[in-house]
């Protein structure tokens, strides 16, 4: 179930990001379209936040996951915000920016 939640959330933030921006030549200029905050929900509920940030050339990113969960079976639906994670090696094809997340932080290895 939490893969499926993750998996919704990404494709949300995708569909959002891919459905606000205007297809250019430069990848410069389309970074650009893609600079600000962006916000995903999940059943009215947190689910992803994204910071993209071009100053001074430097490009920067950050997101950030919520975990959904339920108590029990009767229980509402509730929204945790984990840690915010830099974003790598973005690069604009098109409408699409694409990106690495290190998952080291969210699974560390058994010690």
């Amino acid at each position: 179930m939490k893969r499926c939640l993750l998996l919704l959330i990404a494709l949300s933030v995708a569909s959002c990001l891919q459905g606000q921006v205007a297809a250019s030549n430069d990848d410069e200029q389309d970074l650009s379209k893609f600079v600000g905050v962006w916000r995903g929900q999940f059943d009215n509920l947190p689910g992803v936040d994204m910071v993209i940030s071009d100053e001074a050339g430097q490009r920067r990113g950050a997101i950030l996951f919520y975990l959904h969960k339920r108590e029990d079976a009767n229980s509402p639906l509730t929204s945790k915000p984990g840690v915010p994670e830099p974003l790598f090696d973005m690069t604009v094809e098109g409408q699409t920016l694409r990106f690495e997340v290190s998952h080291k932080r969210a699974h560390p290895p058994d010690h």
